[in-house]
């Protein structure tokens, strides 16, 4: 093989991987459905996988660059908001 180039395979993980179900921004609706209490099954039904791949995806088993990108992302507006927007507020006594 006298061309280097064809040795470089094309892609990524995750959503970048060419053969990619799932964008980012649907990694990350699933993973809030799940939290929210919606069933990996009825997950799994609205894309049209096997439940499998959504227990992987919630597991972070796969799409783990994702993961790892939302939590940044959360910590970090965490830390940028002030604290007297995190403490919660009484209604108690509000005419």
């Amino acid at each position: 093989m006298s061309n280097p180039e064809k040795l470089i395979v094309p892609g990524g993980h995750g959503a970048n991987a060419p053969r990619s179900k799932f964008t980012t921004e649907q990694v990350n609706m699933i993973r809030q459905q799940r939290s929210s209490g919606v069933s990996a099954m009825e997950i799994a039904t609205m894309y049209g996988v096997n439940v499998t791949t959504i227990h992987r995806i919630i597991s972070e088993r796969t799409y783990v660059k994702e993961a790892k990108r939302q939590r940044e992302i959360e910590s970090r507006i965490k830390e940028n908001t002030p604290e007297h927007e995190k403490t919660p507020v009484s209604q108690a006594g509000v005419k």
